[in-house]
């Protein structure tokens, strides 16, 4: 059956339309795909983005947060030092201070008293008809332990001679307050020398003037204390030496007494250092190290033994 000229026009008209709209759908439907596949990208890329920021943000929060609180305890630390360093120098300079006071009070009592003492014997002396003479005995083993006077002679002095004896007798007025003197200013010992040779000396310790059971003869005129403070004419103070009887550290505090311009006696007052001594050198152990420096310059005691150094 044959078409005629209108019904094929139609007929290819349609398969044209059919044809374009195939072609449109194909078209259009892999455009979509495209740009479907195109935004997923775009979207991960910039969520890959978005967290590569956000951790290097992060990183570098971090990193702020850190070296802050490491310059916070750097700062911290830096204050708590200079703190425990100025606490530290502070506490030794005031306890060194403190050290200096209780020497210098130490020293002050010595001085104090050997000058009341003089002072006494000075107007004692300068009055001799106003008082009597007083008896005097030497030393008694059996007296340690209590305060005691007694004399002590010098090989060669005639403690027989009237006159010696007189005057021995008026120095004897001194006794009470010798002995008065050493339990309340803290003296160990405090003693007279006179230039006759005859030692008056005030103690709780009688016995150390024995040795083998015999009295010790003892002639103050060679010792270091009375030629020193005969030298200088004035209140003196020993370089550290050892006692003579004892054996202890000390220093001797002295000052001499005249009557009309001439010597007539020097008192003197042992300021033992034995503690003193004993502190210093067990302070090494202590983790420190105190010494002691006296006017000179010199060292007097320090842990150090000698060659030490």
């Amino acid at each position: 059956m044959k078409q005629n000229s209108s019904e094929k026009y139609w007929s290819a008209r349609g398969i044209k339309k059919r044809n374009m709209k195939h072609i449109k759908k194909k078209v259009f439907g892999g455009i979509r795909s495209k740009v479907f596949i195109l935004i997923l990208f775009t979207v991960a890329l910039l969520a890959v983005a978005f967290m590569g920021i956000s951790l290097y943000q992060s990183h570098m929060l971090s990193k702020m947060v850190s070296e802050s609180g490491e310059a916070q305890q750097a700062a911290v630390s830096e204050i708590a030092g200079e703190g425990m360093e100025q606490v530290v120098t502070q506490s030794l300079k005031q306890s060194n201070i403190a050290q200096a006071r209780f020497v210098d009070k130490m020293f002050k009592e010595a001085g104090d008293r050997v000058t009341f003492l003089a002072d006494y014997a000075e107007k004692l002396v300068a009055s001799p008809n106003d008082y009597e003479p007083q008896p005097y005995s030497g030393p008694d083993p059996n007296d340690d332990g209590k305060w005691t006077a007694k004399v002590i002679f010098a090989d060669g002095t005639d403690e027989t001679d009237p006159e010696i004896a007189e005057r021995v007798g008026l120095m004897a007025n001194l006794f009470d307050v010798m002995i008065s003197l050493c339990p309340s200013f803290g003296a160990e010992t405090i003693y007279i020398g006179m230039p006759e040779g005859v030692h008056l000396s005030v103690s709780d310790e009688s016995s150390s003037w024995f040795r083998d059971g015999e009295l010790i003869s003892y002639d103050p005129r060679g010792r270091g204390w009375y030629q020193k403070a005969v030298k200088s004419g004035g209140l003196i103070f020993t370089d550290v030496e050892v006692d003579a009887f004892t054996g202890d550290i000390g220093i001797v505090c002295a000052m001499p007494v005249y009557a009309d311009g001439e010597l007539t006696a020097v008192v003197g007052s042992d300021l033992f250092l034995t503690s003193m001594q004993d502190y210093v050198q067990t302070s090494e152990e202590d983790g420190g190290f105190i010494c002691v420096v006296n006017q000179k310059g010199h060292v007097v005691f320090s842990p150090k033994k000698e060659g030490d150094f």
